[in-house]
């Protein structure tokens, strides 16, 4: 008998464990995500960020042997009772210029209040999902051909974080 694995959907989690004297501030993200989301500006380059991309494309690719390239990065505030209603970062008529993975990193998350929901079928129901809670300095990585949300903010609090979206080299 012989066994082929035709797909697979990886989602990576974790937590960003920087050393010593190379710690992220992210207070000063949480600020430019604030000033940005505000003005309606867009989001600048950071040292801060850099270093969340570096820790995130080395150790996946230590790890995995996926090699991944930044495409693009923003800040999301979700205020108390906001939510996002289904989303799918592939563009499906340009699937070549197109990004293939997508990671959110909680900034400033309120205690359980920042919950992404990703959608996915098992070839026989298309209505599994996966629940994933995001805490400060944690991140998550997933394809991004599966459909997602955020759940409501539970909290009294903004929740901050960032969203990129990366390139499979």
């Amino acid at each position: 008998m012989k066994e082929e694995i035709l797909t697979s959907v990886r989602v990576f989690t974790g937590h960003i464990n920087m050393p010593e004297g190379f710690e992220i501030n992210k207070n000063e993200i949480g600020k430019e995500i604030l000033s940005s989301s505000i003005l309606k500006t867009s989001f600048p380059f950071m040292r801060e960020i850099d270093k969340i991309d570096t820790y995130l494309r080395e150790y996946i690719y230590l790890d995995y042997k996926i090699w991944l390239v930044q495409k693009n990065i923003n800040g999301l505030v979700f205020l108390p009772n906001d939510h996002s209603d289904n989303q799918l970062e592939i563009d499906k008529m340009d699937l070549k210029n197109s990004c293939d993975y997508v990671m959110f990193y909680g900034v400033h998350i309120n205690d359980d209040s920042f919950k992404i929901k990703i959608e996915f079928d098992d070839n026989r129901r298309k209505t599994n999902y996966k629940e994933i809670i995001l805490h400060n300095n944690d991140f998550v990585i997933f394809p991004s051909s599966q459909r997602y949300s955020i759940l409501e903010n539970t909290s009294n609090s903004p929740n901050i974080a960032l969203i990129g979206t990366y390139e499979y080299m």
